[in-house]
């Protein structure tokens, strides 16, 4: 309750702090002043607001999350397309999970290499179903951060996490899956290559 209380602080260093222990802390009776905080006039908390959010994993921040999607700030945008994979829950309705997932397809293809990094985080708790050409097609991103992030990705789609949402994989998908793993082979980072070799022994 005092947390709660201090999120009204006249100081944005404390706002900041009290967003982020609300985070940490995951307790649910802290949604509805994370929720106002995203409209905080430092970007610094409003960002902190939507990671928090995100960290208590509440699908009641949802709709709040995607009137933020289009923020001018970088890492508004990462943070509020990361919550709204995290968000996620089968109890959506069918209009909020599109929506969510319409934002996050086009996080992946933002021009910010921090945003398409909360999108394909996004995308792990969304599910890959649909989204594949993308998820290929950053395989060659010219960020490491996003390329790690596939590569893992990648693999994990070789060895049958997704399996419940993809069914198995025609043979036409396992041949381009394995086709960009073997291109990540080539990768100057050596914890990408190996990724890229476990998910082609998968």
């Amino acid at each position: 309750p005092r947390l709660l209380k201090e999120m009204d602080s006249p100081h944005t260093q404390v706002r900041f702090e009290v967003a982020h222990l609300l985070g940490r802390i995951r307790d649910r009776r802290a949604v509805p002043a994370l929720i106002v905080a995203l409209g905080d006039k430092s970007a610094n908390v409003s960002q902190t607001a939507a990671w928090a959010l995100g960290a208590i994993r509440t699908p009641e921040a949802v709709p709040a999350l995607l009137s933020y999607a289009n923020d001018v700030s970088i890492g508004m945008r990462k943070q509020v397309i990361w919550a709204l994979g995290a968000c996620h829950a089968d109890s959506l309705a069918p209009a909020l999970k599109d929506s969510s997932r319409t934002v996050v397809m086009r996080g992946l293809r933002d021009g910010e290499a921090d945003v398409r990094v909360g999108a394909v985080l996004a995308l792990r708790e969304l599910g890959v179903g649909g989204a594949l050409d993308e998820v290929i097609a950053l395989a060659v991103d010219p960020s490491a951060d996003v390329r790690y992030l596939i590569a893992q990705l990648l693999e994990q789609l070789a060895s049958g996490a997704y399996r419940r949402a993809l069914g198995d994989f025609p043979q036409e998908t396992r041949d381009r899956v394995a086709i960009a793993l073997m291109g990540l082979l080539g990768d100057s980072a050596q914890s990408i290559r190996t990724h890229a070799m476990r998910g082609l022994g998968q």
